[in-house]
């Protein structure tokens, strides 16, 4: 999916796919699942012990304009550090670095990042295979195991049986599993850094 995305704008254009939005990720299926009385059912966990690496990790972002992708990807980079350059469609060049503009939210245990700001330079260093990233939110979503199951075709109530829907493509329906089986294998993706409480 991350392949797709970063591909996209360059091969077919201007808004080549739809956003990629962490709520709406496995599908209209879930979502009732997230909140409770109109707040997150979970409470956003310290950033700070959290880095997601551009070369590694599963970062997801949405490049959706032409010009703003083939200026990143034009300047963005350790091996793209040019001496007195200004280029027109960025400020700055050189290594990847984070910005007050790159907001990623952070999904555990799967260690998926949603991105929502900063989509075309985040594309870039993913892309230059460099970057150490503070994700601006993160939620453990742990607990939807216990709720609901993804049995190869539907999401699945596991109180009532109840057949919620399906996910949006047969990966995701399996992406959802594979955090189970983190969840029951005391896997987190990325694992929190030792920080002094």
């Amino acid at each position: 999916m991350q392949s797709e995305y970063l591909l996209g704008v360059a091969e077919l254009g201007q808004d080549p796919y739809p956003r990629i939005d962490a709520l709406n990720f496995f599908g209209p299926a879930m979502r009732p699942y997230f909140f409770e009385h109109g707040q997150f059912r979970v409470p956003s966990l310290r950033t700070e012990a959290y880095r997601l690496q551009l070369n590694r990790d599963i970062v997801l972002p949405w490049p959706w304009s032409v010009g703003s992708y083939e200026g990143a990807l034009a300047t963005i980079g350790s091996e793209k550090n040019i001496p007195d350059r200004k280029d027109y469609l960025r400020s700055c060049n050189g290594p990847w670095t984070q910005g007050d503009n790159h907001q990623v939210e952070l999904w555990l245990p799967w260690g998926i990042g949603f991105v929502s700001c900063g989509n075309h330079s985040i594309a870039a260093g993913i892309l230059a295979g460099e970057g150490v990233l503070t994700p601006s939110d993160v939620r453990d979503m742990g607990y939807l195991f216990d709720e609901v199951l993804h049995d190869g075709h539907n999401f699945l109530d596991l109180k009532t049986s109840r057949v919620l829907g399906p996910a949006p493509s047969w990966r995701l329906g399996a992406v959802f599993e594979i955090g189970r089986l983190m969840r029951e294998h005391g896997l987190l993706a990325p694992p929190a850094l030792l920080m002094a409480p």
